[in-house]
């Protein structure tokens, strides 16, 4: 039998993780861009905008970017 424990995670790490996800998830899901659409434009923007506050999110749990 294995006495060792595991160390347990915390809620700022699990939280981390969780973020780190998701931001990896939206990166895999960028908007293709067409220059002559101006609503692909928008998306474009739209996703630049998200992905920042995602990454604002990551830097506010620690994570060093």
């Amino acid at each position: 039998m294995n006495t060792e424990s595991k160390p347990l995670k915390t809620f700022a790490l699990s939280e981390r993780e969780k973020i780190r996800e998701h931001f990896t998830k939206r990166a895999r899901e960028a908007p293709i861009v067409s220059p002559l659409d101006p609503s692909s434009m928008e998306a474009w923007w739209d996703y630049v905008d998200e992905m920042r506050e995602i990454e604002q999110q990551l830097r506010e749990a620690g994570e060093q970017l």
